[in-house]
């Protein structure tokens, strides 16, 4: 027994006031460390290349216009002189992406040559399929280059896919985001359709890691 022993007071409780004060100090304090996390993920998936001239400019399926819009600035700044659209069927029920005589009718509405156009004779259905489509057009024209042009927070993951796909090759690939997109780092989690597209890359890249196919 130890005669020494003083048990002292028992320990002061917090009260409820101290308890919400402590609670706003930690949110407050961990918003800037959600922040830059949130923007850190957008930013990952942003990637741009710089700007050179290219033997053809590649339309991924998918935000045809926006994206064929970017392109026709791309071509009256001298970047390159043909477009490569990918062979695609019509969605069943719908879908973001047209069909091939879609595309080439957006195409030349946005201001796109007819004789620019190159389609692809593979049939895609995925962002792999449309590496391996335009990687047989690039074979056949004897292309040394290509840039390739999609929706922001899609780059990440095309990079990473077309040039797995182009190794060994020889043909230099460019990835380029659609400038003055609606996409940004630093706001997507603040509305229903970034946080979809974010939400999506992150998913279908957690299966490229682990070498399932995918889109």
């Amino acid at each position: 027994m130890d005669l020494n022993f003083n048990p002292g007071r028992p320990p002061r409780r917090i009260s409820l006031g101290g308890k919400v004060l402590l609670g706003l100090i930690l949110v407050v304090a961990g918003l800037p460390l959600l922040y830059v996390l949130l923007w850190g993920m957008g930013g990952l998936l942003i990637v741009a290349d710089p700007l050179q001239p290219v033997d053809a400019i590649a339309v991924l399926s998918g935000n045809e216009k926006t994206r064929l819009q970017e392109t026709l600035t791309l071509l009256r700044e001298g970047y390159s002189r043909r477009v490569i659209l990918t062979e695609t069927e019509e969605m069943p029920g719908g879908g973001s992406s047209l069909g091939t005589v879609d595309k080439i009718i957006t195409a030349r509405e946005v201001g796109i040559a007819s004789e620019a156009i190159l389609v692809t004779k593979l049939t895609a259905t995925s962002t792999r399929d449309e590496a391996l489509a335009v990687l047989e057009v690039a074979r056949v024209r004897e292309f040394d280059s290509i840039m390739v042009v999609t929706d922001p927070y899609h780059c990440f993951r095309t990079r990473w896919l077309f040039r797995s796909i182009f190794a060994g090759s020889g043909v230099e690939v460019v990835v380029r985001p659609v400038r003055g997109h609606w996409y940004r780092s630093s706001t997507w989690w603040l509305t229903s359709a970034g946080r979809k597209a974010t939400a999506s890359e992150y998913f279908k890249l957690f299966f490229f890691l682990f070498g399932i196919r995918g889109d």
